[in-house]
C-alpha cells in the first residue's frame, strides 16, 4: 500500500539534524521505495518556502543557504516518484 508524504512530513526529512527526521527515515527504509510518495503540490510549497527565504534574505550566507535549498534541498529525500 502507497505511503504519500505531505508537507510536513517533506520538511521533517529535509531537517537532518533533528531526531524526528531519524525516526521517519528509519520508519521509510522497511517500505519499499516504489511504495513511498509525495505530491507535486508538496513539492511546491516547499518551494515557495524557500522562495520567501530567499526573498527575505539580507545576508550573503542567507541568499547562499536559501539557494542551495533551491537547488540541493530535494536530492537525499527518500522519495521514488511524485504522485499527481
Amino acid at each position: 500500500m502507497p505511503v504519500v508524504l505531505d508537507t510536513d512530513h517533506l520538511s521533517i526529512l529535509l531537517q537532518a539534524n533533528q531526531p524526528e527526521c531519524d525516526q521517519l527515515r528509519a520508519r521509510l527504509r522497511t517500505l519499499p521505495p516504489d511504495d513511498v510518495a509525495t505530491t507535486i503540490i508538496c513539492f511546491q510549497e516547499q518551494v515557495q518556502g524557500w522562495l520567501t527565504f530567499a526573498s527575505r534574505a539580507k545576508t550573503d550566507a542567507q541568499i547562499l543557504l536559501a539557494y542551495s535549498k533551491l537547488m540541493y534541498g530535494r536530492h537525499d529525500l527518500p522519495v521514488h516518484t511524485a504522485l499527481v
